[in-house]
């Protein structure tokens, strides 16, 4: 199905104003021509697709979708299904959330804890089951980092004549990742079918490749996913979907059950402190935040607790998003939809306000019946003196009994006004809550102020270019090591994965052209290839693209180094390291934390390690390196060099989830590029670099 879709996402005033000058990517416009999936059997993790890709988590930074046949068992997914329409039939409604077009859909935030309703446990075995699936567990942990964090277990049922969901994304676009991938963590969504699911059933909807669009769309192709129960579709946050319109009238169970699990990476305190994308409602019990993936190993041996969710208690073995900091991302759909340059709505402004709301209230039907008891005495007492019918002793003193019972009211109600109002200052004077209102909690990245074009050079407004799909993007700013695979996220803009996927086909040509005729090979083969119409583009100092012409840039040698990248992709991977480290001397973020880190100010940070690790890269992309590399095996080339020529022999290391994986080595000629001293005898300080 081709829609047409102006605008998919919650309009706020103020969007372009917050943290412009963190800006990692752009607001894209989607065409057609730019997606690479049209149905989904381009997105099913199965023996037609596999040759295409890596690995399943590239398919799903391509498309922002991906599914996965048999994820539960089919035993399970039925248990399951049963406990799912259980608990919506007896759990209360307050416990349901806020979902687009509620007729006949509901949306309830399960407790994996609930023994009432789940007796079996189902929810917790299903929950077990999914964190073992292989394919997933590796697919999570490759995008978001070892043991991702929960921040979302819920169910969405829908009943027929439930109507159909407008297209939406579940997160801002200018509040996440894919414009923000250093203020913000990206999340996925895994949505389990519970029983095989046709087109009558309502269901989910999604536009592949739209998670890296932020503006709108322009006939973008668009599909209803209708797969056997106990498949999983595996979402980005960002990718626009629905759900449709349920007519399964005539069918004897119509209702669609689909069970809901979403992750982002896991807080790392003192190397990134990221905060959750901001819009969507976060559907999981309070009491439920705290907890990773690691965790759903053995949650019916560790019980959670309210502990784990305020933050005060580790359930696992490592820290999860507690409770607090899931809210500070969950309210921001209450505040007015707009994101504020100093959100207030960090300390769940709304509990506070319900609690000063109902406190007041009393404190005035307190005071009105004290004044009212003080009226009434005051008026019996001239009635009393004038008429003199009655004791006057015995009036006062019931009056005064009245108001003795009234005064305790009056203060108790004062005195919790009081404690709230208080308490509530109180807490937005602490440093956390000020880091919080100042960006610091969330670790702002010093990039470079954002320069507004009206009011800058002409001469530096000319030169700044709107990026295309067709354009070929190049930016520091997703540099970091915490950003995992994300830090690959310009290789899915549409022209950089033309450009890729030109330097795959023509690797090998390369490799085998004569070496003095490489350099016309590249100008006169792949750059006719690529067209005058795609620019190289280089995000600057202050947030703005432009062409690597204007930078002084030299795009053949910038080709000949990414092919060098396709030959032999540890250099790539060595290459990436190093951008991790020039980050972290740039901006004091984005290393890996190893060991003793110098301050960016320091000339250590400004220039020496930068000339180091330069010097290094550039060892890893020489020609000459190259072709020894291709001619001799390691012991040869050992054998080769061993007269005069000292080797260092770097074993090349890359986290995959918790546990490190060794991949090929790399040996590489001492050219000067560190003293003798430095190299005698401390393997580990060499290896500490990466």
């Amino acid at each position: 199905q081709i829609l047409g879709i102006e605008s998919y996402y919650d309009e706020r005033s103020n969007y372009l104003y917050y943290h412009r000058h963190d800006f990692t990517y752009y607001f894209r416009t989607c065409e057609s021509r730019e997606i690479f999936a049209s149905d989904q059997s381009d997105l099913i993790w199965d023996e037609t697709n596999k040759p295409l890709y890596t690995d399943f988590s590239e398919l799903m930074q391509l498309h922002g979708a991906g599914m996965i046949p048999d994820l539960l068992s089919p035993n399970m997914t039925s248990e399951l299904r049963g406990s799912v329409l259980r608990m919506n039939a007896n759990e209360p409604t307050h416990k349901m959330f806020d979902l687009k077009e509620k007729g006949n859909r509901w949306s309830l935030r399960l407790n994996p804890l609930d023994l009432t309703n789940d007796p079996h446990r189902s929810v917790q075995r299903a929950l077990k089951e999914i964190a073992a699936h292989p394919v997933f567990r590796t697919t999570l942990e490759q995008l978001l980092g070892d043991d991702p964090a929960i921040v979302e277990i819920a169910a969405i049922t829908s009943d027929p004549g439930a109507p159909g969901q407008d297209w939406h994304s579940d997160t801002w676009g200018d509040a996440a990742s894919v414009t923000l991938g250093r203020r913000h963590s990206s999340m996925y969504s895994l949505f389990l079918y519970l029983q095989d699911t046709d087109a009558s059933m309502g269901p989910t909807g999604f536009c592949p490749g739209t998670h890296m669009c932020t503006d709108s769309m322009e006939d973008c192709p668009c599909f209803f996913a209708t797969p056997k129960a106990g498949t999983g579709v595996i979402l980005n946050s960002q990718i626009v979907h629905q759900g449709s319109e349920n007519t399964a009238y005539l069918k004897e169970d119509g209702t669609r059950v689909m069970f809901i699990v979403t992750f982002a990476s896991r807080p790392r305190p003192g190397t990134e402190h990221r905060q959750l994308p901001l819009g969507s409602v976060y559907g999981i019990p309070w009491y439920m935040w705290g907890h990773n993936l690691y965790e759903l190993d053995n949650m019916m041996d560790v019980h959670w607790n309210w502990k784990h969710a305020l933050g005060i208690q580790k359930a696992g073995k490592h820290w999860g998003i507690n409770y607090l900091l899931g809210a500070i991302a969950a309210h921001s759909e209450n505040a007015k939809n707009e994101i504020e340059p100093q959100p207030e709505w960090f300390l769940d402004r709304p509990v506070w306000e319900e609690f000063q709301e109902i406190a007041l209230e009393w404190l005035v039907v307190a005071i009105a019946a004290f004044v009212a008891v003080w009226v009434l005495h005051a008026l019996l007492m001239l009635t009393v003196a004038y008429t003199k019918r009655c004791d006057w002793e015995l009036v006062d003193h019931n009056i005064r009994a009245l108001g003795g019972m009234v005064k305790p009211v009056f203060s108790i109600n004062l005195f919790v006004t009081l404690l709230i109002t208080g308490s509530y200052y109180g807490f937005t004077q602490t440093q956390w809550a000020q880091d919080v209102k100042s960006g610091e909690r969330f670790h702002s990245i010093p990039f470079h102020p954002y320069v507004e074009l009206d009011t800058s050079p002409e001469w530096y407004a000319e030169k700044v270019v709107q990026p295309r799909g067709i354009d070929i993007l190049y930016s520091e700013r997703l540099d970091a090591y915490y950003t995992f695979r994300n830090t690959y996220f310009y290789d899915f803009h549409p022209g950089n994965w033309f450009f890729r996927g030109l330097l795959a086909e023509v690797a090998e040509t390369y490799r085998n052209a004569p070496r003095e005729t490489q350099l016309n090979f590249i100008e006169t083969d792949v750059m006719t290839r690529l067209n005058s119409e795609r620019r190289f583009l280089v995000q600057d100092h202050y947030g703005h693209w432009v062409t690597m012409e204007t930078e002084g840039v030299d795009i053949p040698g910038l080709i000949r180094d990414e092919l060098m990248g396709v030959l032999y992709p540890v250099v790539r991977m060595l290459g990436k390291e190093i951008d991790f480290i020039r980050s972290q001397c740039k901006y004091a973020d984005g290393g890996r934390g190893y060991g003793a880190m110098a301050g960016p100010k320091t000339a250590l940070s400004k220039y020496h390690i930068p000339a180091l690790v330069e010097n290094l890269r550039e060892q890893f992309t020489k020609e000459s390196w190259r072709a020894e590399k291709a001619k001799a095996t390691k012991q040869n080339s050992a054998n080769a060099w061993s007269s005069g020529r000292r080797l260092i022999r770097l074993d090349v290391k890359m986290m995959t989830g918790s546990k490190v994986t060794n991949h090929r080595s790399a040996i590489i000629k001492e050219d000067g590029l560190f003293r003798a001293a430095f190299l005698k005898g401390r393997r580990e300080d060499f290896e500490a670099w990466f």
